[in-house]
Order: structure tokens, then C-alpha cells, then sequence
């Protein structure tokens, strides 16, 4: 499939943006003089009227100004780390020959970045882009798991881009859009109206603010309704030609790894690495732990649950990417190519100084450590397993079990107080454990204390339940993906958390709990 003319996706962005620019101005000239106008012709003059007009019209013709006024050309930002050469000579080679089959130059620079991220850009600069440089980035969790093949045809897939001329219109595209979001922040961020509550300066700013939103919706839906389809007509062209250049069912293969496992990079992350680097660990083996944690997610069926919402999704008129399906319908239709003869894990391309581990690792503290956060120490998950995490999940069921010792001061143990919390909630007691730890919830409304606390009061089990268990010598195994923590209790694995949370609602979860509480009390320390 052919792309859409450069030419004329230039002339369809830049004709809108320049009745944007004509149509805000004049309607923001049109508003200065009205109310000097009704001054010149009101009789008799009213106060009220004269003072509801001037605001009117003058804060919104003062935000549509500012917010045309306002608009600043996109920069770029580095997305991760620049690659020399030296850093991965065979994937330097891989896109350098891919940019000859498809007949143009490779890209200046080649980034690694920490998250599932695959694009291609420019960097602007000198006069109409004179300067600009093209910018191929990569996101380190698809090196780790995509093929060579498969990572030849993302990478065939981006360069098309550079064939079809799209990221020309990058610095364009980004301008339109940017003077919409700077018209609709200045008329909706009303710098009149701080300090002060006069009504007349509420509702001038009420009014900018729907007309600035008013403008801003039909311009955005008449460019995107006209720039969308032919974003996606780029897409597929560009999937063409990573079919051509790297093998149809290779294409096929990565974009549904793409779809799939760019997701739960991100659910891995603020699942399993933000909560670890909250209890002061930083794994160090990123990777390796985002295949256990697949591999636990797939066991429970989870990576194809979202395999098939990925394949059951349709596109909309203003995508910028078609569906999947969609994609891979018109990459069926295509000749097959050759498959390879030898295909390892693409990561084996970064073959030279570059340290991908080390360098994910510390990416990834930079942009999830707090500033306030005390150090964090590093080492691999199943150190962080066996030492550092169970000591947080202890120190917790700790400060649990010490908040409700006033109420329940015959628990001198973890396992006691456990004992004491099921026993008061089948006592009918569970509110008052819960807001004694929670005294806030006196003052709720009752239907929101009815949904808050049987949550509560799982937490509160659950906290006490992982305290006791350590507390009998288990032993948090890795649990990577698993829907709860994972303890070996002598001979028995015990999820924790899906039998303390079920046990409010489930009579099988409360009979295990009972008797795990039971076998609990009769283990030696």
C-alpha cells in the first residue's frame, strides 16, 4: 500500500492550523470593542449589564490571544540513551542494511529506551528543519523479548516511516496540536480571577473557557477527521514494507508481541518493581524477572486474556494506528518471504560495550524513586525475596498488630493477635477492629463505610496473616506475577492474599484461613 502524499498532508495540517489562527484572532478582535460599543448605545446604562459584557468578552478574548501567542515549537527530548556504534555493532549493521533495502539513508541516532517504546522522529533544529536529525529508539523490554527476526521488522517497520516521508511532518503536526492544548489551557487557566471572587470575573471566565473549548473541538475534530485516516494508511504502508523487507509472518508475530507485551511491561513495573522499590530494593535483574513475571501471568491465563482484547479491538475513526486486526488482515494478503534459518532473542544483537542490565536498572530508579525516598539498596529478585521484602511485610504485620494491641492486649504474638482479629469478626466486631485503625470512618456516610470496610478488614487480615507465617518460619518464595505473595509453610504453598481477601466473601477462603490459622498456633517459633 502506497502512503499518502507528504504534500498533501502538509497542506491539510497547515490549512487547518491557519484558519485556526485567523478564526481565533478575529473573533478575539471581534470581542475588544463590544464593550465599548454597548457603552456608546446603552440607554439607559446598566451597571450590572455593561460590567457581565466587559468580562465577558474581554477575558476571553484576552485567553484566545495569549493562548495563540503562547504556543512554542515542540523540542526534543532524549528518550533514553544514544547507542555509538561500539555499543552494538551487529544492530547497527541489521538497520544500516534494512535502510539500503529500502533505499534511504539509516538514521543519525540510534536510542535505547526503558519502556516499551518503538518510533521514529526528528529533532528539528536550523532553518525549516535544516538541521534536523532522524531518530530511530527502541525500548529495552522489546530487545528482550522480541526475535531477530521479529525486531528486523519493527525496525523495516519504522524505517518505512522514513520512506513515506511521514516524520517530515512531525515538528507540522506537533504545532497544530500544541496551539490547541495552549488556546484551551490560556481560556481555561484564567489569570484574573487569582486573589479575587468577583462574579463578574467567575462568569468572563466561564465564558472564555467554553468558547475556547468550543473553538478548540471543532478545529481538532475537523483536523483529526481529515489527518487520522491518512496516519493510518502510513501505518500499513509501513507494515508493507516490513513485510517486504523482513518476512510477512515476522511482521505479523511482532506486532502482536508489540501489543501484547508492551502492556505488561507497564503492569510489571507498577505491580511488581514500583512496589519493591518502595521497601527500598531496585531489582537488578529487570529482565529476567519480566519473563518470570510472564511466565506466572500466562500460567494464569492473564497474558491471553489480553491477547484476545487486544485482537477483539476495532478501530476508531480517530486512531492513529489501525487495529491489530486490521493490520494483520492486510499483512495476510501479502507474500510470505523467506523464514530465518537461525533466529535468536534480539537482545544477543547488543553485542558490544553497551551494558543493557546496568543501564535499565539505573533508567528505571531515575524515574520512579521519590526525592524524599531514603537509599535504595540493589540486588537481584530472589535476594530481595529472601531477605529485604519479607522483612517489610514482617515490619508491617508489626505495626498492624502493635495499633490494635490496646483493644486486644491478650495477643502477644502475631499468630495470637491473627487468632483475636477472625475471632472478633465472627463475633460480628469487624467494624470497630476497622476503625479503631481507622478512626476516620466514624464520620462517613454509612453506605460508604458498607463498601470500605469488608476491604479493610481483609487488609487487616492479610497483613497479620503474612506477619504470622513468618512469624512460624515460612519462607516468601518469588511471586512474580502471582496475584498475592507466595509462602512455603512447611510442606503446603499458601497465597496469602487470595485466601485473606476471599475470606470476607467466600465460606471455602474462610474455612482455609481457619484451619492455616489453626495449624499457625500449634507451630513452634
Amino acid at each position: 500500500m502506497a502512503p499518502p502524499s507528504v504534500a498533501r498532508r502538509a497542506t491539510v495540517a497547515l490549512a487547518v492550523l491557519g484558519s485556526f489562527y485567523v478564526t481565533t484572532a478575529t473573533l478575539a478582535l471581534a470581542l475588544l470593542p463590544l464593550p465599548v460599543l454597548a457603552v456608546m448605545y446603552m440607554r439607559p446604562v446598566r451597571v450590572f449589564m455593561l460590567l457581565l459584557i466587559a468580562a465577558g468578552c474581554w477575558i476571553t478574548a484576552y485567553g484566545l490571544i495569549t493562548g495563540l501567542l503562547g504556543v512554542r515549537p515542540p523540542r526534543f527530548e532524549e528518550p533514553g540513551v544514544r547507542l555509538g556504534r561500539g555499543d552494538a555493532p551487529s544492530l547497527f549493521a541489521m538497520i544500516e542494511e534494512l535502510a539500503q533495502r529500502a533505499g534511504i539513508a539509516p538514521p543519525h541516532d540510534v536510542y535505547v529506551s526503558a519502556m516499551p517504546d518503538l518510533f521514529v522522529t526528528e529533532t528539528g533544529g536550523g532553518f525549516l528543519g535544516g538541521k534536523s536529525r532522524r531518530v530511530l529508539c527502541v525500548g529495552a523490554p522489546y530487545l528482550a523479548v522480541f526475535s531477530v527476526s521479529e525486531l528486523r521488522a519493527v525496525l523495516a517497520h519504522e524505517l518505512g516511516h522514513y520512506v513515506g516521508g511521514d516524520t517530515k511532518l512531525t515538528g507540522v503536526l506537533a504545532y497544530t496540536e500544541g496551539a490547541f492544548r495552549s488556546v484551551l489551557a490560556s481560556t481555561e487557566r484564567n489569570a484574573l480571577r487569582e486573589g479575587t471572587t468577583h462574579w463578574a470575573i467567575d462568569v468572563g471566565g466561564w465564558i472564555a473557557s467554553v468558547v475556547g473549548e468550543g473553538l478548540v473541538k471543532v478545529f481538532a475534530r475537523v483536523y483529526l477527521g481529515l489527518t487520522r485516516p491518512m496516519s493510518r494508511r502510513q501505518e500499513l504502508a509501513a507494515d508493507a514494507l516490513s513485510a517486504a523487507l523482513a518476512g510477512r509472518d515476522a511482521a505479523i508475530r511482532a506486532l502482536e508481541q508489540a501489543h501484547v507485551m508492551g502492556p505488561l511491561y507497564e503492569v510489571y513495573l507498577a505491580n511488581e518493581v514500583k512496589p519493591a522499590i518502595d521497601d527500598g530494593v531496585m531489582p537488578t535483574d529487570l529482565l529476567d524477572g519480566f519473563a518470570r513475571c510472564n511466565a506466572a501471568l500466562a500460567r494464569y491465563g492473564r497474558v491471553a486474556e489480553l491477547s484476545r482484547a487486544v485482537q477483539e479491538d476495532r478501530t476508531d475513526p480517530f486512531d492513529t494506528h489501525p487495529a491489530l486486526v486490521d493490520r494483520v488482515a492486510a499483512l495476510s494478503t501479502l507474500p510470505a518471504g523467506s523464514p530465518p534459518i537461525v533466529d535468536a532473542r534480539a537482545v544477543t544483537l547488543l553485542d558490544g560495550a553497551f551494558q543493557l542490565d546496568r543501564w535499565l536498572v539505573d533508567a528505571t530508579l531515575s524515574s520512579v524513586v521519590r526525592a524524599d525516598q531514603p537509599p535504595v539498596a540493589r540486588m537481584t529478585w530472589a535476594e530481595a525475596h529472601a531477605s529485604v521484602l519479607p522483612a517489610r511485610v514482617h515490619e508491617r504485620a508489626r505495626e498492624t498488630a502493635a495499633r490494635l494491641f490496646a483493644s486486644m492486649p491478650g495477643a502477644r504474638t502475631m499468630t495470637e493477635m491473627l487468632a483475636a482479629v477472625i475471632a472478633a469478626y465472627d463475633a460480628g466486631k469487624t467494624y470497630d477492629v476497622v476503625a479503631g485503625l481507622e478512626p476516620e470512618l466514624h464520620a462517613a456516610p454509612p453506605h460508604v463505610r458498607a463498601q470500605i470496610v469488608p476491604k479493610l478488614a481483609g487488609v487487616v487480615v492479610l497483613s497479620l496473616f503474612e506477619g504470622a507465617l513468618l512469624e512460624r518460619g515460612a519462607v516468601l518464595e518469588d511471586s512474580l506475577g502471582e496475584p498475592s505473595r507466595v509462602f512455603r509453610f512447611g510442606d503446603e504453598t499458601v497465597r496469602a492474599g487470595l485466601i485473606a481477601i476471599d475470606a470476607m466473601n467466600s465460606d471455602v477462603a474462610r474455612g482455609e484461613l481457619l484451619r492455616l490459622s489453626a495449624k499457625l498456633a500449634h507451630a513452634s517459633a
